[in-house]
């Protein structure tokens, strides 16, 4: 199973920034490779009422572009 890069975490952060305050986002909590391409990252929640919960991001990685 290919692995999530630091690159795809830091990617996720960026885009979960711009629909909720950073302070809300805590540390990444996984990966799981969707295939054809595509690995979905998970971060923890930081928010009151939310234990548990995580975030969730799905990148598509596309042959011959960066």
């Amino acid at each position: 199973m290919p692995e999530a890069t630091p690159a795809d975490f830091d990617l996720a952060r960026e885009a979960l920034a711009s629909i909720t305050s950073v302070d809300t986002i805590g540390d990444p909590a996984g990966f799981v490779d969707e295939g054809d391409g595509v690995v979905t990252v998970y971060f923890a929640t930081t928010m009151r009422g939310y234990a548990g919960w995580r975030w969730t991001v799905s990148i598509a990685h596309v042959d011959g572009l960066e």
